[in-house]
């Protein structure tokens, strides 16, 4: 059966699995947690094979866990962005530059 799945794609299955296994901790919208669920799965694709090699690792098992852990680092910044008054702080600096 592998013989007719594309690399790209098994290759993307352990951190696209870990994002999955991280969604069932974290009380989100199905939209957020769809965003939350791609994000944790491309960071774990692009950034596995990297951490494999520093690390001498299958990149299986460092996508799953960056899948899982990236999921928290990107749901904190989600909601480090909807805390920030990003409104007041353009209007601030519109206002600086215009009147500066």
């Amino acid at each position: 059966m592998q013989d007719h799945v594309p690399p790209e794609v098994l290759n993307a299955l352990p951190g696209a699995g870990g994002s999955l296994i991280a969604l069932l901790w974290l009380r989100e919208s199905k939209a957020r947690g769809a965003a939350l669920w791609a994000a944790g799965s491309f960071v774990a694709y692009y950034a596995s094979p990297v951490l494999a090699k520093h690390l001498t690792l299958n990149e299986g098992v460092c996508g799953l866990f960056i899948g899982l852990f990236s999921m928290a680092l990107v749901n904190k910044v989600f909601e480090v962005l909807q805390s920030l008054p990003l409104g007041q702080i353009i209007q601030e600096w519109i206002s600086k530059r215009l009147n500066g």
